[in-house]
């Protein structure tokens, strides 16, 4: 389980993660992209939670869903629930231990409204399917849920500052997992914005890219 985040103003969408994957023998791969954009569709997504069962990389499949070009927002998020309800049910039944998935989405759409969208499924069943045109508070997935109050929502409105406090944010936790006896969040610290003029900016441990 890793650490991913989003919050919305007015002024922008922003999602955050860490890049760390683990394996079942506490291994992991620090260079595992959780972030990803499409500048053409003006969409940026984030996910968290079950990456890998049965050799099938779900980032993959979800990507492909999320690229399509005439498709839906509506259309993808439910193809992508229905996929990821019968995976997170079926690992739950083979492994004995809660199976998560949990999805952010942040886009412009074509009125030229920010619009962010959470999906929450666990062990096959759907927790939170819920779209936002506003956020009072940022929306955290993965583990370290409590971390979401030391993100300085004040300053979003400021690019950079923003990107900033997103990755400060995603730090803390890296450092706070740091002291599990297996963590599971680590890595790079990548972060993603999406403006109210549909243009998009990547960041990786606070660069812009």
């Amino acid at each position: 389980m890793s650490f991913n985040c989003i919050y919305m103003n007015d002024e922008r969408i922003i999602i955050g993660s860490d890049s760390r994957e683990s394996f079942a023998d506490h291994t992991n791969n620090d260079d595992y992209q959780k972030v990803f954009t499409n500048k053409d569709l003006k969409l940026i997504w984030s996910m968290t939670g079950l990456i890998k069962h049965n050799n099938i990389d779900y980032p993959t499949i979800i990507n492909c869903i999320m690229n399509m070009l005439e498709a839906s927002i509506e259309d993808k998020l439910d193809l992508i629930i229905n996929i990821m309800k019968h995976s997170t049910y079926q690992q739950f039944n083979q492994l004995k231990k809660d199976s998560i998935f949990t999805l952010f989405v942040g886009l412009l759409n074509l009125k030229g409204e920010l619009i962010s969208y959470i999906i929450d499924i666990r062990n096959g069943e759907v927790f939170g399917h819920e779209r936002f045109t506003e956020m009072e508070d940022p929306i955290v997935g993965g583990v370290h849920l409590e971390y979401a109050q030391y993100l300085d929502t004040k300053t979003m409105n400021n690019r950079d500052k923003a990107i900033s406090n997103m990755t400060d944010l995603i730090i803390k936790v890296i450092k706070r997992d740091s002291k599990e006896r297996y963590p599971s969040v680590g890595g790079n610290v990548c972060v993603v914005c999406l403006d109210k003029f549909g243009e998009i900016t990547i960041a990786k441990n606070g660069e812009l890219q």
